[in-house]
C-alpha cells in the first residue's frame, strides 16, 4: 500500500527578467516529478543543494502549494482542485526541521513546545501524553525536560524534542529535512538509530531529506536522487548502493571520503542553476559519458531490473 503518491508534480518559481529566447525567467523546483513512496518504509531523497528535495518534503507536508499535478497521502488527494489543503489529510503529516536551534519558540517550555500538535489540532491530552512522547525519542526521565526551555537543551537534545512534537499525534507520515546535518558528528548515529527505532515501532512512514548519501544508506530502505528537479534514479538501498546507475548517483558516491581515498575526494562541483530551461538531461553538462542525444532529449524514467528505475540514456 502507498503512503505517498506524487503524479507529475511541477513547481515553478516565477523570477524578473528573461532568458536568451524571451521567455520569461523562471526556477524550476520540480519538473514533473512521480514518485510512489511505499507505508512503512524510511524513504530517503538525495541530492544536491538546489536539486529540489526540500520543495519535495515542503509540498508533501503541504508548505508549498505545487504549480501542478496532484499529491495523494493514503489514497487521499491532499490539495484540492482549487489548491486548498485537505486539513484532515493534513493531520497525518508531520515534519522535522533542519536546525533544531531555530525551530522551538525561546520562550516555551519543552512541555509546551511538545505539545503544539495536540493544541493546533484541538486534541485533549495531559502530561502524561507529553511524558510519554519524551520517553520514546529516549527523553529520560521526561520530568527532567518538560519544564525547560529549548536553550537548556544540547542541540541533540533539541532534535529529541522535535521527533517528540512530531510523533505526539501518531501521524502515519514524518519528514525530516537534513535531520542530522547540524549536529555533532559523535550524536549523528544516535538521532539516525532513533529514526529507524521509531519506523519499526509505529509503522511510521519516513521521508528523509538528505545531500548525504552514505547517511541515508544507514537508514532507508529505498532511495530517491533528485537532479534539477527531476528524478534520475530510484530503487532500493542495495540497488542503489552495490549498482548505481546513474552518472549523478555515481558521482555522489565519489564524494564519500573513504579509507582508501586518503581523505576528502577531488570532486569538482558545477554551479546548479534551476532557472536555465535545459533542451535535453539536465546533467548532461557534467556527465562524463554524454552523447549528442543527451543534449536533445530528455530521457525518461525506465526499469531497468525490477524496482530499479534510472533516466539515463546510457540504458
Amino acid at each position: 500500500m502507498l503512503a505517498i503518491e506524487l503524479i507529475d508534480v511541477k513547481k515553478y518559481f516565477p523570477l524578473r527578467g528573461r532568458d536568451k529566447d524571451g521567455e520569461k525567467r523562471i526556477v524550476r523546483a520540480l519538473d514533473g516529478v512521480s514518485l510512489s513512496i511505499e507505508k512503512g518504509k524510511i524513504h530517503a531523497i538525495i541530492g544536491e543543494t538546489g536539486s529540489g528535495k526540500t520543495t519535495v518534503a515542503r509540498i508533501i507536508t503541504g508548505l508549498t502549494e505545487p504549480t501542478s499535478g496532484s499529491v495523494k497521502i493514503d489514497g487521499k488527494p491532499l490539495y484540492s482542485a482549487s489548491g486548498k489543503i485537505n486539513l484532515e489529510v493534513r493531520k497525518s503529516i508531520q515534519m522535522v526541521f533542519q536546525d533544531p536551534y531555530s525551530s522551538f519558540n525561546p520562550k516555551f517550555t519543552i512541555a509546551r513546545s511538545v505539545s503544539e500538535p495536540l493544541r493546533l489540532h484541538h486534541i485533549k491530552f495531559d502530561m502524561e501524553t507529553i511524558s510519554s512522547a519524551l520517553e520514546r525519542v529516549n527523553l529520560t526521565p521526561p520530568e527532567d525536560f518538560m519544564a525547560r526551555l529549548p536553550h537548556e537543551l544540547s542541540g541533540g537534545q533539541k532534535q529529541r524534542a522535535a521527533f517528540a512534537r512530531a510523533i505526539i499525534i501518531n501521524p502515519s507520515i514524518i519528514v525530516a529535512d537534513e535531520p542530522v546535518s547540524m549536529l555533532d558528528a559523535s550524536i549523528r548515529a544516535n538521532v539516525l538509530k532513533l529514526i529507524r527505532e521509531l519506523n519499526r515501532n509505529s509503522s511510521t512512514t519516513f521521508i528523509l531529506i538528505s545531500h548525504d548519501i552514505s547517511m541515508a544508506l544507514m537508514i532507508s530502505d529505498n532511495l530517491t536522487v533528485i537532479y534539477l528537479g527531476k528524478i534520475k534514479e530510484q530503487g532500493s538501498r542495495d540497488q542503489i548502493r552495490n549498482n548505481p546507475l546513474h552518472p549523478y548517483s555515481q558521482l555522489l558516491f565519489e564524494t564519500v571520503p573513504t579509507l582508501d581515498s586518503g581523505g576528502i575526494p577531488d570532486v569538482t562541483y558545477a554551479d546548479i542553476d534551476a532557472s536555465v530551461r535545459v533542451h535535453g538531461c539536465s546533467f548532461a553538462d557534467r556527465c562524463k559519458f554524454a552523447k549528442s542525444i543527451c543534449f536533445e532529449t530528455d530521457p525518461e524514467l525506465k526499469e531497468v531490473e525490477q524496482g530499479h528505475l534510472v533516466a539515463c540514456h546510457l540504458y
